[in-house]
C-alpha cells in the first residue's frame, strides 16, 4: 500500500506483518471509511507510538466510496503520461543550459509517437544495425550494411542523412521548399538548422514538425 511518494511497508517496517488489501483492513460506515487492523501478534508497548503515527499518516488520505482507482501521472498537469513530461522528469529541470535540440523537439506539433522517435534519434537510440551490434543483438559476423544502399554500415547519421536514398529524400524536400542549402552530417545539427531560412518563428516551428515526419 502506498501513501504519498512512499510505501507504508517501508515507512512503518515494524508494523508490517502480511500482505493484505486495503478492503480487508477496514469497512465503510455511512459513507466514511474506518480502519480496523487485525494484528497477527501482540503489539509491544513501544510500538503503540508507532501505531499512532501510522494512523495519523493514514488519515491524511481520504478514501471515497464507489470511486474507481486509477493511475495518475503527476509529472503532467492533466494527469496523463506524455513523452515530454517523462523526459523532463529524467532531466534535471534546474540545469542552467538545457540541450537546445530537445527544447526545439518539444515545440513540434507532431503526434506523441513521432516526438518519441525524435527523442530516440537525438539520444542515438534508434535500433540501427550498428547499435544492435553494440548491444550484442547482432554478432560481429553478421551483416551491418545499410538496408537501402548496402554500401556502408547502418549508423544513425548514415541511415537518416548520408545514405544516397535518404540524401535524395532530403534534397527533394528542400527543392519543394525552395531552399538551397548544404546538408549537415549530424542529425541534431540537421534538425536545428532545418527551416531556419523561414522568417517567422511559427514557420520555423512548423518545419521542425516536417523534419520529424520525414525522418
Amino acid at each position: 500500500m502506498w501513501a504519498g511518494q512512499e510505501r507504508l511497508k517501508d515507512k512503518f517496517t515494524r508494523l508490517f506483518q502480511q500482505q493484505a488489501t486495503v478492503f480487508a483492513m477496514g469497512f465503510w460506515d455511512n459513507g466514511s471509511w474506518t480502519w480496523s487492523f487485525q494484528w497477527r501478534r501482540t503489539i509491544l508497548p513501544r510500538e503503540e507510538e508507532i501505531i499512532q503515527e501510522f494512523l495519523s499518516f493514514l488519515h491524511q488520505v481520504t478514501l471515497v466510496e464507489g470511486r474507481i482507482d486509477k493511475w495518475i501521472w503527476k509529472a503532467a498537469e492533466e494527469g496523463s503520461y506524455t513523452v515530454k513530461s517523462a523526459f523532463e522528469v529524467m532531466q534535471d529541470l534546474e540545469l542552467e543550459e538545457p540541450i537546445p535540440v530537445f527544447l526545439e523537439l518539444w515545440k513540434g506539433a507532431a503526434p506523441s509517437n513521432v516526438l518519441a522517435f525524435g527523442w530516440r534519434v537525438f539520444w542515438g537510440r534508434v535500433q540501427t544495425k550498428v547499435n544492435l551490434q553494440r548491444r550484442g543483438i547482432i554478432t560481429n559476423g553478421e551483416n551491418t550494411s545499410c538496408a537501402f544502399c548496402q554500401e556502408t554500415e547502418e549508423s544513425l547519421n548514415h541511415l537518416l542523412l548520408l545514405c544516397p536514398f535518404s540524401h535524395q529524400v532530403w534534397s527533394l524536400c528542400h527543392r519543394w521548399l525552395g531552399v538551397l542549402t548544404a546538408l549537415p552530417d549530424c542529425v541534431s545539427v540537421h534538425f536545428l538548422q532545418f527551416g531556419n531560412d523561414f522568417r517567422t518563428l511559427k514557420q520555423q516551428g512548423l518545419m521542425k514538425t516536417v523534419w520529424l515526419a520525414i525522418a
